[in-house]
């Protein structure tokens, strides 16, 4: 299965929705996930924490990609 039938089904599930984002928003996530692996690479910084920011560095970089797709997650719990 392809990405966009991946897409496609988790809209089906109800966990996209379509979405326009501007590049701006998307640019704001690829930034938020560029500071995030800034801080994953300091050693002055608990392993938990760089943890911890690589995590959400990745999940930036999800919702970039989501967004860059046409999507966004939906405003339910846990997403």
């Amino acid at each position: 299965m392809g990405l966009v039938e991946q897409l496609a089904n988790l809209q089906d599930k109800g966990i996209l929705v379509a979405n326009y984002a501007p590049i701006e928003e998307i640019q704001q996530h690829m930034l938020i996930a560029k500071e995030h692996l800034a801080d994953a690479k300091r050693k002055d910084n608990s392993l938990v924490t760089r943890f911890s920011v690589a995590y959400a560095a990745g999940h930036a970089l999800l919702m970039a990609a989501i967004k860059m797709s046409g999507f966004r997650t939906t405003s339910e719990k846990g997403h």
